[in-house]
Parts: C-alpha cells; structure tokens; sequence
C-alpha cells in the first residue's frame, strides 16, 4: 500500500502526473476525466450512510412496472451483427473495472485471434440478449461493483459507481 498524496497541491500534481500518462496510453478521455472528475470518497462510516441511505435510493422500485412492460416477450430473437460485436471488442477501452467476476476488456480481447473462440463468443452474447441464460447466470449479470466518488462542493456529498459485468457491458 502506497500512501496518498496529502496536501491539495500533491493531489493536484499526482492527477496530473496520471492525465500524462494517460495521454502517452492514447486514453485521452480518461486523462481527462482523471483531471475534471470526481475523487474517491473516504472509506468511512458517513461514505457508509450516505450509500446505504434508503430515501436517497430506495431499495424497491417507487412505482410498479405496467403488466404488458413486465411480461413482454418479443416475437421475434434479437439479432447481434457478429462484425459490428467484434468490432466493438476490437475498440474496447484499457483500464476499465471488471464487474464481479474480475474479468475485463482485455481479457475478452484476448480471444481476438481465435476464430473458434470468437464464435463461441458471440455465441454466448447473442443467448445472453435472448434471455436464453440458467437463472444463475442471468441473476450474476445484475451484480456491480460499487465505487463511492466525492461529489464536489461545499457538502460532503457521495455518488455512488455501479461497475457491471464486463461481458454484458460488452453485449449491451
């Protein structure tokens, strides 16, 4: 473990120091986002509450989903363009949180030169937005890993990250 830098300036250089090295990855957006966005919160008992608090995010919808929304079933399968799917993977962004399984973009983009892994691939994507998954698997889609940012201000507010499913993020 590393220690943080400590003094505003410190933060200061150290974003700047990530931006340029960022930029030298081709990762522009991330360079700026590294600039301009918002920090990590404190791993406290108030970053806690203020994720945890059920007004602020109820934990059951507000409102109920029409019945002909609930049970739709589409006549028709949905289906994905296996060059535009692999031209996605190919364009996947480095550096991105894996969900819970801990997989990430590159290791999706690994199975790039394996034709037959590819096939496999779309394979499993074009199940995945068919509904075509056991229940556990599709349960295990909706899972995300939460990261707690420091909104900026004068409130000590928190904004909640929800990384999903690298695989999924990739289908969707």
């Amino acid at each position: 473990n590393r220690q943080g830098p400590r003094s505003e300036e410190e933060k200061l250089q150290a974003r700047q120091r990530r931006a340029c090295h960022l930029v030298q990855l081709g990762e522009v957006s991330h360079a700026r986002q590294s600039l301009v966005g918002f920090t990590l919160a404190p791993g406290d008992d108030e970053t806690l509450e203020q994720l945890t608090d059920t007004e602020a995010r109820p934990r059951k919808p507000t409102e109920e989903l029409p019945d002909d929304v609930r049970n739709f079933q589409p006549t028709t399968e949905v289906k994905l363009d296996k060059h535009l799917l692999l031209n996605t993977l190919r364009g996947l962004r480095r550096g991105l949180s894996g969900g819970l399984s801990g997989m990430k973009n590159k290791h999706l983009k690994t199975l790039l030169p394996d034709t037959d892994a590819l096939e496999q691939l779309a394979s499993a994507a074009h199940l995945l937005v068919n509904a075509k998954v056991a229940q556990e698997v599709a349960n295990s889609f909706v899972l995300a890993r939460m990261t707690a940012l420091q909104k900026s201000g004068t409130q000590r507010r928190v904004r909640g990250i929800a990384a999903g499913d690298t695989f999924r993020r990739w289908v969707a």
